[in-house]
């Protein structure tokens, strides 16, 4: 039997580093946006949500406060496990500010 090895040239994660992008993904999943859209809502551009929403870099504080509030949710829960944080988008869906624009532009 041969032992793999692991890859040196792959990045190294810290430990929870892509969490908040697990998180993001099953959020803007519940709210039905496209990353486009959210990068916009968002004010950044739609690769640095891409190297947020997959681990390749970690939003600023602003930026993290901004997620929050768009989905209504604390801080905290964009770091948490992803059961707590859908959870908690679950109790705000209806009044997140995300959801309000969305229903605006249909």
């Amino acid at each position: 039997m041969e032992l793999s090895t692991p890859n040196r040239h792959a990045p190294r994660r810290e430990p929870g580093r892509g969490q908040l992008g697990t998180n993001l993904r099953h959020l803007s999943g519940m709210h039905d946006i496209s990353q486009r859209d959210l990068a916009e809502h968002l004010g950044l551009s739609v690769q640095g949500l891409w190297n947020i929403l997959h681990g390749r870099s970690e939003p600023r504080l602003r930026t993290a406060e901004r997620i929050a509030i768009a989905f209504a949710i604390p801080l905290d829960s964009l770091f948490a496990d992803t059961g707590a944080c859908v959870r908690d988008a679950a109790r705000a869906f209806e009044q997140a500010p995300i959801r309000v624009a969305a229903d605006a532009v249909r």
